[in-house]
């Protein structure tokens, strides 16, 4: 017990006991993305095995040396940072749809 300024005496209360979580068995766990989420990230994957394919191709023209192909110097960049920079961020962050009463019945 504590005295407070006016000298009146005031309980302490502790903080209540932890109580015990049901078993995972018991409990319901939904899946932190939905299959939206995994569509999206396995077409950031796809577009980026493309982009890196296209970058390691050689050029079209043998006179010219490998690193000065069109495909290597324009579309695989666009395609990496496309990848890298929207595709797997959107699919990252998109949230799952809540589901209504009616869709979980």
């Amino acid at each position: 017990m504590q005295k407070s300024k006016k000298g009146k005496k005031e309980k302490v209360y502790a903080a209540k006991p932890i109580q015990k979580v049901e078993s995972p068995g018991e409990q319901k766990v939904e899946p932190i993305f939905g299959i939206r989420n995994y569509i999206i990230m396995g077409l950031g994957l796809i577009v980026l095995v493309v982009g890196y394919y296209f970058l390691a191709q050689p050029a079209a023209d043998p006179g010219k040396p490998a690193a000065e192909g069109f495909l290597s110097l324009s579309v695989a960049p666009i395609l990496l940072v496309v990848a890298y920079l929207i595709i797997i961020p959107v699919a990252l962050l998109l949230k799952r749809p809540k589901k209504t009463e009616e869709q979980s019945l």
